[in-house]
């Protein structure tokens, strides 16, 4: 895979993200990993990702860490940050307010050193729920200090 797309301009970034529901590391509906076995999983996904991608960035998503407590401080995005690999988070708007983007504390130990990552959620799905606030897109992104933004959506329709 790096031999691939490590180099490639065409490619942004590479989410750390080959496990779980979503490759987000949910494991409930799948492979039911235990709590206490996940640290040491995405450790060693982390080595990977490290080992073999030197010249493209690598986000860890935050799910990967929690999706359920807020904070700032995990083992996971601990272990990340020194390797060089940044945070992505891929469910902004995937909640009504106002958890609409709860990990944005996480951004705090990497947006002075990295680009942050952000992926909203299924745009028609978060709007047809009523999920969806544009200007909390826009405060996700500045609370994040959010680099890129990756569009889960038809981009044309979003953006009328």
């Amino acid at each position: 895979m790096a031999t691939r797309y490590d180099g490639n301009p065409n490619v942004a970034f590479i989410d750390v993200g080959p496990f779980g529901v979503w490759g987000e590391g949910h494991t409930a509906a799948s492979s039911r990993v235990p709590e206490d076995r996940m640290s040491a999983i995405i450790e060693k996904h982390i080595d990977l990702y490290a080992n073999h991608f030197k010249h493209k960035l690598v986000d860890v998503n935050d799910d990967e860490a929690t999706s359920e407590k807020p904070g700032w401080r995990f083992p996971e995005t601990d272990y990340a940050l020194p390797e060089g690999i940044t945070l992505g988070d891929d469910n902004i708007l995937a909640q009504p307010p106002p958890h609409s983007g709860f990990c944005d504390e996480m951004a705090l130990a990497f947006w002075p050193h990295l680009p942050l990552i952000l992926e909203h959620e299924l745009y028609g799905g978060s709007k047809q729920g009523g999920v969806w606030v544009g200007s909390l897109l826009r405060k996700s992104v500045e609370d994040y200090r959010a680099s890129c933004m990756s569009t889960h959506w038809r981009p044309r329709e979003e953006l009328s």
